[in-house]
């Protein structure tokens, strides 16, 4: 009787035609869900050699195919299918010998365009934006960008949320090889204007070749090797891992090589619980 009474809605429910399949939202109150970006995705393939890199155009035509609107995924995999007619009309050459490495390129754009997008939900990269980090979106500067203000808890201003990346990060002074070696540079007087602005770290590479000499001056010409700055880059979940990574190399102190002034109680002011 009860087992009838448990299902009796269900038979209700097909003669009403109210039967559907689940979704997600059935169970989340939002998509919450970490969307990579497309053009991070094929960065990935193309490192991995998963996607042949000297394909010509191949990062142009890929990102051409990832990024269009479709009304549908059976309709985005079929347009994706037709790569290999762009070659075969644009380089013939290229399609008689590599039909091979066109059709991999289109298996692995397939895979890349369902983890991405998922036009039946409306949903992409774009309306789950991931601001872990700086790029492709935003991240932190949506609120590190000297135009949001904090207050207490009494509505009092504290000034504006700085948009410095020293306020978070520190300028890596040391090299990184079999063994650190300092390199630090010897600072003369007081920094330059340009160096307080938050994006130096980031335009300090487009400086002109005539205006080197003077970065030379502080810097020497060996720091552009420092690889403390260049050649160095975190997993995408360090975020997350950076305990595990930190115990992994025995406990030294290889963070401190760029985060020089930031201990773990910057972030851990109530210390730490150890996990069962």
């Amino acid at each position: 009787m009860l087992a009838v009474a448990r299902t009796a809605f269900v038979e209700q429910a097909r003669q009403a035609d109210q039967v559907r399949l689940l979704d997600c939202i059935d169970c989340h109150n939002r998509a919450a869900h970490f969307i990579p970006h497309p053009e991070a995705a094929l960065d990935d393939a193309l490192r991995e050699g998963l996607i042949s890199a000297d394909l010509p155009y191949i990062h142009a035509k890929s990102m051409e195919l990832l990024s269009a609107a479709y009304p549908s995924t059976q309709a985005a995999l079929a347009e994706i299918d037709r790569l290999d007619e762009y070659y075969q009309a644009t380089y013939p050459q290229v399609y008689a010998s590599r039909l091979g490495d066109i059709e991999a390129a289109v298996g692995q754009l397939q895979q890349i365009y369902t983890s991405t997008s998922f036009p039946d939900m409306n949903l992409n990269w774009e309306t789950n934006p991931n601001n872990e980090r700086h790029q492709p979106f935003l991240g932190c500067f949506r609120c590190h960008d000297d135009n949001h203000v904090r207050v207490d808890q009494s509505g009092t201003e504290l000034g504006a949320i700085s948009a410095e990346c020293n306020l978070c990060h520190t300028v890596p002074i040391v090299g990184r090889g079999g063994d650190l070696q300092v390199k630090a540079p010897v600072i003369v007087g007081a920094l330059p204007e340009s160096h307080a602005d938050f994006r130096w770290t980031i335009e300090h590479r487009d400086v002109p070749q005539e205006e080197l000499q003077n970065c030379y001056s502080c810097h020497g010409q060996g720091f552009c090797n420092n690889g403390a700055c260049h050649n160095l880059e975190h997993p995408p979940d360090m975020l997350y891992r950076h305990a595990e990574i930190f115990r992994a190399t025995d406990n030294q102190a290889i963070c401190q090589t760029c985060h020089q002034e930031i201990t773990c109680a910057r972030c851990h002011a109530d210390g730490f619980s150890v996990k069962p």
